[in-house]
């Protein structure tokens, strides 16, 4: 026999209720009154009534920064709401945006499921201002369903309009209010004191205090975009360890100081392959006189654009500097290809084939705030440095960038690149490996 009963909203939560039962009756024949366990109640189920919840918290499947042009729509943070023990309705959520330069480059923004990608908003959300910060602020029904998760994604409309103070600057927003209703119609919301003034509180959503901060999100003039060739096979002579090509995004120019490059050969033959007299392409054009390619080992530099060699034993590192900086037109691609003389590298029935590999690689963190531009050895190598003071900061970056944005009186152009203020390193920006191999 089983027996149930309707849980009405009387009921306090995190409270127990434990049900017995007794049944009495009486026989058929001697009408005698009979009762079940010696007329001892028999312990049935004890039932918990816990709270229900709603947390927010950060989506972690995305990277931890990114970097974007204006005049398009960006991702601009994920978020996800996790509905426990109930379900429930979220009908308004405020970010906020840290400063008034970077507010002004966000033209509107709307949330979108980031699974299916519908969009949630019924109208774009503008930037607005309560005389002391700026936000974004959504008044839609969101349902989040009984023990689920909903991720959510808010998408930037990045405007047209730039100056130099839109540059690397960080617009990632910041949750800090949500209200919502559960099944019942009950109100429960959750704010940040430090930007938010309601005067009263329903309570039941906990924010940290801080609030629920998006993933890093920088925006910039322009950008470049890298990418690379296939694997390429070679004879005993000058081969092309890399192909790749460097766009500009369609804003506007972008200029290219330095790349570094990842060299490992692979010797089963123990015959030890070796590269030197390296050479940069640019299109069919011989563009080594424009650049100082080197080694960099122990942050020693050796040239490389003659006798001097790099060989097996260590991952080389391959350091290919601009004399000036490399301009790409906006919205054009222009093609690169990283040659070198190759000795030594063979191929025997018994052990294979020798070969080398060339990627690369891409920064862990990127450099936030805007940086100068150091020659470090002779003007061969650079490094970014946060003041002008920091003549001496040795580069760890793969790629040193501008957008050129940099404004009067120190106007980013040809003359000089060196004392603006406007360069970058490359985030993320890790391009696959190619192989050459001997044949």
């Amino acid at each position: 026999m089983s027996v149930y009963g309707d849980v009405n909203n009387y009921i306090p939560l995190d409270s127990s209720i434990s049900f017995s039962v007794i049944i009495s009756g009486i026989s058929a024949v001697s009408k005698t009154e009979v009762k079940t366990n010696s007329n001892v109640a028999l312990q049935g189920q004890t039932i918990t009534f816990s709270a229900s919840t709603l947390s927010i918290a950060k989506n972690g499947s995305s990277s931890s920064a990114k970097v974007v042009t204006v005049n398009q729509k960006v991702s601009a943070g994920s978020f996800d709401f996790k509905a426990q023990n109930d379900s429930y309705n979220i009908f308004e959520l405020k970010f906020v945006i840290p400063n008034y330069a970077q507010a002004k480059i966000i033209s509107s923004a709307v949330l979108v499921d980031a699974v299916s990608k519908k969009v949630l908003t019924t109208n774009p959300a503008m930037v607005t201002n309560d005389g002391l910060n700026y936000f974004l602020n959504f008044t839609d029904n969101i349902l989040v369903d009984l023990n689920s998760t909903k991720t959510i994604e808010i998408n930037y409309d990045l405007g047209k309009n730039f100056d130099s103070s839109n540059a690397n600057i960080d617009i990632s927003p910041a949750l800090v209010f949500v209200k919502a209703t559960n099944k019942n119609g009950k109100i429960f919301d959750g704010f940040v004191s430090k930007y938010i003034n309601t005067g009263y509180s329903y309570g039941g959503i906990t924010l940290p205090d801080t609030g629920v901060l998006a993933n890093k999100l920088y925006v910039f003039k322009s950008m470049p975009f890298f990418e690379a060739s296939g694997t390429l096979a070679l004879s005993d002579s000058t081969a092309e360890l890399y192909k790749f090509s460097i766009t500009a995004d369609k804003n506007s120019e972008v200029a290219v100081k330095q790349l570094k490059f990842v060299v490992s050969f692979n010797d089963p033959n123990f015959t030890n392959p070796r590269l030197n007299d390296f050479k940069l392409y640019k299109g069919e054009q011989d563009y080594t006189n424009s650049v100082a390619i080197v080694n960099v080992i122990n942050k020693n530099y050796i040239g490389l654009q003659g006798e001097n060699a790099i060989g097996v034993g260590i991952d080389n590192v391959v350091v290919v500097s601009f004399y000036n900086e490399e301009v790409i037109p906006a919205g054009q691609k222009q093609a690169y290809t990283l040659k070198a003389n190759v000795k030594a590298l063979t191929k025997s029935t018994k052990y294979g084939a020798d070969s080398i590999s060339t990627y690369m690689s891409g920064d862990a963190e990127f450099l936030s705030g805007a940086s100068w531009i150091r020659p470090i050895a002779k003007e061969i190598y650079f490094g970014l440095a946060k003041s002008p003071a920091e003549e001496f900061n040795i580069s760890e970056y793969s790629i040193l960038w501008s957008d050129r944005s940099s404004p009067y009186p120190n106007t980013h152009n040809n003359f000089n690149s060196l004392y603006t203020q406007d360069w970058y390193n490359g985030y993320n920006s890790s391009l696959g490996t190619q192989t050459i191999t001997a044949k």
